[in-house]
């Protein structure tokens, strides 16, 4: 993988975070998923068959985090499923770009599995309470409980994708 593909990859896929998180909290949670196009398109080109396993591992294994999140009173997301328990499709396509992200520009993480976990249990957080502050979700709990709960779902749940995900990632 080329450094100025994972570089691109990188910033689009920050890019894409405040695109789907602010309009969510403006109640226009379908810019979201435009915004993430590109940023999709950007991480398949040329290992698309890759690229489509990760996403769909990436999106199961993010569906169960935020449904523990969202069924324990952790979290909930104005216009979700369920009451708000279970997250909305903005979130979804955030989790597929955490997956090929992992694959992409982090994935020097993957024989680091101490650092994978670090990597979720320290930096999940700020992106769900980023989400709080902006106003795409909800924290019943507190911030605190919330962010204790997103820290520890994040050191298994990410640690978990790089093993289910674990074939080398494609060398175009």
């Amino acid at each position: 993988m080329s450094l100025k593909r994972n570089i691109l990859y990188a910033v689009l896929w920050q890019l894409a975070w405040f695109a789907a998180v602010i309009p969510a909290g403006k109640g226009l949670p379908w810019v979201g998923l435009l915004a993430t196009i590109p940023v999709i398109l950007v991480a398949g080109w040329g290992r698309w068959p890759r690229a489509l396993m990760v996403m769909a591992v990436s999106f199961v294994v993010g569906l169960a985090v935020d449904a523990a999140l969202g069924f324990s009173g952790m979290s909930n997301y104005p216009g979700g499923m369920f009451d708000g328990r279970l997250s909305p499709p903005w979130m979804w396509v955030l989790w597929l770009q955490l997956g090929l992200a992992l694959d992409l520009c982090l994935a020097w993480l993957r024989p680091r599995p101490w650092l994978a976990m670090l990597f979720g249990l320290l930096g999940a957080p700020g992106a769900y309470l980023g989400g709080v502050a902006f106003g795409a979700m909800l924290a019943p709990q507190g911030k605190v409980a919330l962010g204790i709960a997103v820290g520890l779902a994040y050191a298994i749940a990410v640690p978990l994708l790089i093993r289910l995900t674990r074939c080398p990632p494609s060398s175009s």
